[in-house]
């Protein structure tokens, strides 16, 4: 067959060239539309995915203090090293307290530093707060800040339960 011979089989069709303005104003405008709806579909999905985040829905739900027997003993134990980090964390602590309501039955200290302003802070909150507690931990030439945070764990006992909190810490959700 010759090449010739297919253009006969489509030869009611009418031939528009390229080059022709309103077929290629046509084209144009089809290309737009199309251009239009992808924009709005991409907009639609990334709307979807970007503003609806379903994994931060739970921190829409009350929260629950469970209830722990009053036999069960629980423990902060809070990694001390600056006081700039522990006057924020200090309030938190404080309203977790068992005796205003919260789960700690006590908050210890480890002293991790040798800043003598900051352990003069400390002394002053453990003195002023019923349920604080500070123990200091030492390496073998008696240093504070030198002790790995394995030799901090030598301080727990059997029955209790033990909440590691950083001094870092600069919130803490409650029920109230």
């Amino acid at each position: 067959m010759f090449p010739f011979a297919k253009r006969q089989r489509y030869a009611n069709i009418p031939y528009t060239p390229l080059t022709d303005p309103a077929a290629s104003r046509r084209r144009f405008s089809i290309f737009k539309l199309l251009l239009i709806i992808l924009v709005l579909i991409i907009i639609t999905l990334l709307s979807v995915f970007i503003f609806h985040r379903p994994y931060l829905e739970h921190l829409n739900q009350p929260v629950s203090i469970p209830v722990i027997p009053k036999a069960f003993h629980v423990v902060g134990l809070v990694f001390y090293g600056r006081r700039s980090r522990v006057e924020i964390l200090h309030c938190y602590l404080k309203q977790n307290l068992r005796t205003n309501g919260g789960l700690l039955d006590e908050v210890i200290f480890l002293v991790r530093t040798d800043d003598a302003d900051d352990l003069a802070y400390l002394d002053q909150i453990v003195a002023n707060t019923t349920g604080y507690n500070r123990r200091d931990l030492t390496d073998d030439h008696g240093r504070a800040s030198k002790i790995t945070y394995g030799q901090a764990w030598e301080v727990v006992e059997r029955g209790t339960m033990y909440i590691k909190i950083d001094d870092d810490i600069v919130s803490i959700r409650t029920a109230r």
